[in-house]
């Protein structure tokens, strides 16, 4: 009802659980993630390899890998502050690209394939490469 009533229902797509959400990723601008109860949500690193300007809640795993400003905005438990942030990046393509750039390499330093192996290595005792 809010997105009908908002007059944005024809930009935004609620598309519930997709086994792969890559394709869904790759249409997007955006990604919020309003959650205040997920600890670690591959979701965001999904998006953030996905090179989306991010808006989130400060919970989890958002919370150590968020810069506000800098890779994400990142907005207190307040839905009005949420909000404005997800209006400024609809205004903003330039800070869209900015931080979607920087969430992108950010991913792929904590969570691609050699930090990945990084951490199975320190996990393990073996010499970490």
């Amino acid at each position: 009802a809010f997105l009908a009533l908002s007059g944005s229902a024809p930009n935004i797509y609620l598309v519930g659980w997709q086994d792969d959400p890559r394709p869904i990723f790759q249409l997007a601008d955006i990604f919020a993630f309003p959650s205040e109860a997920d600890t670690f949500a591959n979701v965001l690193v999904e998006a953030m390899a996905s090179r989306l300007a991010i808006v989130s809640t400060s919970i989890g795993i958002a919370a150590s890998a968020f810069e506000h400003g800098r890779n994400a905005l990142v907005a207190p438990h307040d839905i009005d502050a949420f909000a404005a942030m997800l209006s400024e990046l609809l205004r903003d393509p330039a800070l869209r690209e900015r931080l979607g750039k920087a969430a992108q390499e950010d991913a792929k330093q904590m969570f691609g394939e050699l930090a990945t192996e990084r951490a199975y290595r320190r996990m393990l005792g073996v010499g970490v490469a």
